[in-house]
C-alpha cells in the first residue's frame, strides 16, 4: 500500500468544526446593554487563577488561611492602583450610579441590571440628551426628564421592574430611585465627583434622609459604584466573594478583616493599594465590567 504523503494526510484529516457553540463571539455591545452587565451570582463563583505563581503568592501573604486566598483571588483579579482617582468602573454618570444603588440593595446579583438596561432602552426610545451612557449627563437632566413621570409609567415602561423598596411593600423601588435623584440634585449633588467630595457629605447625607427606601446600605453601595473610598462594613456582593474564595459563610465584619489583611500584604508589592480599589475589583468582576 502506497504511503500517505503530508498533503493527503493535511487533506483527509477532518476540519475542525465551526459550530457555535466553539466560536468565540468577540464583538463588544456598545453601552449598557445586556452582554455587559447582566452577569449574576454565578460570576462571584468562577474565581480566576492567580496572576502571579503560588510561590511568588506566598512570599506575599501568610503560609495558608483564609486571608492568603483572598489575596490569591485578588492577584488573580490583576487588582493594581488606579492610575488616577475616581477612575471609572463601570458606570458613566451618577444616575446610573444610583439607579444600580436602589435596586441591588437586599436583591440577588442581576437584579439591578435589567432595571438599568430598560432605563437605557427607554431613555433611547424616547431621544433623551445626552445619551444616558454620557459622562456628561448630570443628575438633575435625569432627574427632569422623569421627575414628572407616574409611578406606573416607570415601573412598566421605564425601569420594567415592579420591585418593592425593603420594609415598605407599598413603595416600588422605581420611585425611590427617582426620588433619591432628585433629592440629591436639590442638595446639589450632580456628578460622581461631587458624590466622593468629602466636604460634600453632609448634603449626599441630608438626601438619602430624606429618601423613604435608602438607607445607610444603600448609601455606601451608591458610593462604591461611584469610585468614592470602601465603607466600614463592605457590601452584600463583597462578603459573597470572599465566602465563595474561603468556601465557607462569613460575617460582614470578618469579610473586612479578611479584605484588610489581604490588603496588607498586597501592599508590600503595591504600596498605594487601597481597599476600596480591592472592592472595585471585585464590584467589577461579579457584575462583568472591566476597568476602562
Amino acid at each position: 500500500m502506497a504511503k500517505k504523503t503530508k498533503a493527503s494526510e493535511k487533506a483527509s484529516a477532518p476540519k475542525k468544526s465551526n459550530s457555535p457553540r466553539k466560536v468565540k463571539d468577540t464583538k463588544r455591545a456598545k453601552g449598557l446593554d445586556e452582554s455587559r452587565i447582566a452577569k449574576n451570582t454565578k460570576a462571584a463563583a468562577k474565581i480566576p487563577a492567580p496572576a502571579a505563581s503560588e510561590e511568588a503568592v506566598a512570599a506575599a501573604t501568610p503560609a495558608g488561611g483564609d486571608a492568603h486566598l483572598v489575596a490569591e483571588s485578588l492577584l488573580g483579579l490583576g487588582v493594581k492602583p488606579p492610575k488616577k482617582p475616581l477612575k471609572d468602573i463601570g458606570y458613566p454618570n451618577l444616575a446610573l450610579c444610583v439607579v444600580d444603588a436602589v435596586f441591588t440593595r437586599q436583591a440577588r446579583f442581576g437584579s439591578a441590571s435589567g432595571a438599568v438596561c430598560s432605563l437605557q432602552t427607554y431613555w433611547e426610545r424616547k431621544g433623551g440628551k445626552p445619551s444616558i451612557t454620557s459622562r456628561r449627563l448630570k443628575l438633575g437632566e435625569f432627574v427632569t426628564a422623569l421627575d414628572r413621570r407616574a409611578e406606573s409609567t416607570l415601573v412598566d415602561k421605564v425601569f420594567m421592574s415592579d420591585q418593592r423598596a425593603l420594609g415598605i411593600p407599598s413603595l416600588t423601588r422605581a420611585a425611590v430611585a427617582v426620588d433619591f435623584a432628585r433629592n440629591l440634585h436639590q442638595n446639589g449633588i450632580e456628578t460622581k465627583k461631587d458624590l466622593c467630595n468629602p466636604n460634600r457629605l453632609p448634603d449626599v447625607l441630608a438626601a438619602a434622609k430624606a429618601t423613604r427606601g435608602v438607607g445607610a446600605a444603600a448609601l455606601a453601595h451608591l458610593r462604591l459604584v461611584s469610585g468614592c473610598d470602601a465603607a466600614e462594613q463592605p457590601p452584600r456582593w463583597t462578603v459573597d466573594f470572599i465566602g465563595t474564595v474561603t468556601g465557607r459563610n462569613v460575617e460582614p465584619a470578618e469579610a473586612a478583616e479578611l479584605l484588610e489583611s489581604a490588603l496588607s500584604d498586597l501592599r508590600k508589592h503595591a504600596p498605594k493599594l487601597t481597599r476600596a480599589d480591592l472592592e472595585h475589583a471585585i464590584w467589577a468582576h461579579v457584575f462583568g465590567f472591566k476597568k476602562a
